[in-house]
């Protein structure tokens, strides 16, 4: 393996490790009381509420370390700055650096260039060792930036803001220091805190300015660089604790019990993405944010980017309850709404109100609601005994998503899923809660509606009552998504069938049909009236997936299908075969396609004899034209067939002479389809003939198709 690659796999490995060892301590350590009036959000009021949000602001990165430390730190020498100590913040406006872990690219970025953080970097070691300060966090911070920073810094270089109220900030001088990060080596005291320790009255004099310690009357802010952290995770935790002097005190999130996973500047460390969301954003008057309005097609760009999203009340939930619609296609180094690079599209943040120390913000995935189970734990991944999560069936309303904390049997009887058993019962490993493996956006290709009827279906945040409301991401072009809201659900598409599974019919001597079963769709125009439209491909190795085709239409209440135009062999062969579906409603709309994996089996195609269920029979005798064509090995054939008859259809070379019989036999009244594999058979011309008579042997209807296969 090579050294980059090396690299890569630590980093990895790191992220997947400490997100699932990370224990409560390792959290936010401002806790403050959320209906304290000095901290009450104002939502009639924008901006940052103790610090501006706006303009140039300058800090001071102070990186420290005790002297008696000596442990390992990666990123970190001992005694020494860290690696690339000005990587983490630009001197000045001008630089532009695009480094993920750097403070002023990520508020940039965040703010659409409205709020530019800029500042210095030094390194200090403590004046004494950790234990002469006997677990004092304010008089170790006083200590080292009054005797080991005071000497090399003058801190009236960071006096540039004065705040009048809350929400008000003038650019000017007040002799009070503005923004310090004091940030230590290894975990000390909390993985961050919106303070330096102390409280508003305790400050220190320096170069004629003060600095004062506590918040949110204060200098600064203390973070934790911790042994088994990289430099990404140290710039979210600089961002959060900056994060309360700008949206205030209360997270997003609870401080035990179930969580949710989300992106937000206040959130919850390892569970969430440091991309600011909507709400956040329009807070700090970053960006404008737009109420869903219905029934127009709506170009919606790249959410960090143009700053564009849309956000929806329900008029029965909470006073303070949102719908955020945004679209993430990953054109920023901080769009993680998701871990997986290749899910891109619209996600749904579901806010139930102003933060408050409670849950507030949950992800709906388009994946879905599901009731779990928890059906063993395993020591594959992590090496440590984790639980096991594996999908039992559709919860649309009360069910919850990868994205949640998911119920277990004992204390703490929740947890993150790093270990997921799919279908196969195949276990898998990684933080899938930050979305690793799974796809949970919107979007033209995996599933495009949002409803009372999808899942997870459009409720409200309390009692999970019916909103007025669906969303559609109708077309893609580039970063665009045109999406469409409907403030009358029963217009829009129908939604992605879903829970679609693969099983055996058994038809004895160790042979099968293939079987089929899915989750009915629930809304009225699909089930009943609507249909499935289910669609076949193959591959017979080696050799291409031949295209997908309709094999059967049915009714929108079923919920399976047994396909026995294919035999599957008692050994799982070198073949592969691949369904999947679709719902159409009694308009005609279609939903997205639902795909399972390719299934390894030795098949045989069996000649059709099923008519084509669930629409008007044929009016007349036709054979479409093969496809695709040319062609190499296999090609499909349609044929239509209005009344009961006897049916040929074979295969001529250029000379007359026949090379297969794909059909020979009476069949109903119906639409069928069959494939040729033309395997043994030279390149050249073909025809493929199909008659019809009645059954005395009348001729009543011929019709010759030419195809050309080219190896």
């Amino acid at each position: 393996m090579n050294t980059l690659a090396c690299l890569c796999t630590m980093f990895l490995l790191v992220l997947f490790v400490t997100s699932s060892a990370h224990s409560q301590s390792e959290e936010c350590g401002t806790i403050i009381d959320p209906d304290d009036p000095n901290y009450a959000i104002d939502l009639n009021q924008q901006g940052g509420i103790f610090i501006t949000a706006e303009d140039t602001l300058r800090v001071l990165l102070v990186f420290v370390q005790f002297p008696d430390d000596d442990n390992y730190h990666p990123f970190w020498p001992t005694h020494e700055p860290p690696s690339n100590m000005a990587q983490y913040i630009d001197i000045n406006a001008s630089i532009n650096s695009t480094n993920f872990s750097n403070v002023t690219n990520y508020f940039r970025q965040m703010s659409g260039e409205l709020f530019v953080v800029i500042g210095d970097t030094i390194f200090v070691e403590a004046p004494h060792e950790s234990s002469y300060y006997q677990g004092n966090r304010f008089a170790a911070n006083k200590d080292v930036l009054q005797n080991a920073v005071d000497q090399r810094v003058d801190f009236g270089n960071y006096d540039r803001w004065t705040r009048l109220d809350n929400y008000t900030h003038q650019k000017s001088s007040n002799g009070v220091v503005d923004m310090i990060y004091v940030i230590w080596r290894g975990f000390q005291w909390y993985l961050g805190e919106a303070s330096m320790g102390g409280s508003g009255n305790d400050s220190i004099s320096v170069d004629g300015v003060r600095i004062k310690f506590g918040y949110p009357v204060g200098s600064g802010l203390h973070c934790s660089f911790p042994y088994n952290h990289w430099p990404e995770k140290l710039l979210q935790t600089m961002v959060h604790e900056k994060g309360h002097w700008l949206l205030g005190s209360s997270h997003p999130y609870p401080f035990g019990g179930q969580s949710f996973a989300h992106w937000s500047i206040l959130g919850q460390q390892f569970n969430a993405g440091v991309c600011a969301n909507a709400y956040e954003r329009e807070r700090l008057a970053w960006i404008v944010t737009y109420h869903a309005t219905f029934d127009e097609n709506i170009p919606l760009d790249d959410f960090i980017t143009s700053g564009v999203a849309y956000k929806y009340h329900p008029a029965n939930g909470d006073q303070d309850e949102y719908y955020w619609i945004e679209n993430h296609q990953k054109e920023s180094v901080y769009d993680d709404a998701t871990t997986n690079p290749d899910d891109k599209g619209i996600w749904i943040l579901h806010q139930r109100g102003v933060y408050n120390n409670t849950a507030r913000l949950r992800s709906r995935p388009s994946d879905g609601f599901w009731t779990w189970d928890n059906p063993s734990y395993s020591t594959q991944c992590l090496s440590q005994s984790l639980p096991v999560f594996a999908k039992s069936s559709v919860n649309r309303i009360t069910g919850l998503s990868y994205r949640d904390q998911l119920p277990i049997t004992a204390p703490p009887y929740f947890d993150w899923m790093h270990v997921f058993k799919d279908v196969n019962n195949i276990l898998h490993c990684g933080g899938f809660f930050r979305g690793d493996e799974f796809y949970g956006a919107f979007n033209t290709t995996f599933s495009s509606i949002y409803s009372r009827w999808s899942s997870p279906a459009t409720g409200t945040w309390t009692n999970q009552l019916d909103t007025s409301f669906a969303m559609e991401a109708k077309t893609q072009l580039g970063s665009t998504i045109t999406v469409r809201f409907y403030d009358t659900p029963i217009d829009a598409p129908p939604s992605k069938p879903q829970n679609m599974k693969f099983t055996y019919h058994s038809i004895g001597g160790g042979s099968s049909y293939p079987k089929l079963t899915w989750t009915a769709n629930v809304e009225p125009d699909v089930n009943p009236g609507g249909y499935y439209m289910i669609e076949r491909r193959l591959r017979e190795l080696p050799g291409n997936w031949t295209s997908w085709t309709e094999i059967a239409s049915v009714p929108g209440s079923t919920t399976e299908f047994i396909d026995d135009g294919i035999t599957l062999g008692p050994t799982r062969g070198s073949d592969s075969l691949q369904y999947r579906m679709r719902a159409k409603d009694t308009q005609l709309r279609l939903s997205t396609y639902t795909e399972v994996p390719p299934i390894r089996c030795d098949l045989t195609i069996n000649p059709p004899h099923k008519p084509f269920v669930g629409n008007v029979l044929p009016a007349q005798f036709e054979l479409e034209q093969s496809y695709p064509n040319p062609f190499n090995p296999s090609t499909q054939f349609r044929f239509d067939i209005p009344e009961e008859s006897e049916v040929s259809l074979a295969i001529y070379d250029i000379l007359g002479r026949k090379v297969a019989d794909l059909v020979n036999g009476r069949h109903e009244a119906g639409t069928y389809s069959v494939t040729w594999n033309s395997s043994g058979a030279s390149s050249g011309v073909y025809l493929a003939r199909f008659i019809a008579r009645d059954a005395v042997g009348a001729l009543k209807h011929s019709s010759t198709r030419k195809l050309v296969l080219s190896k």
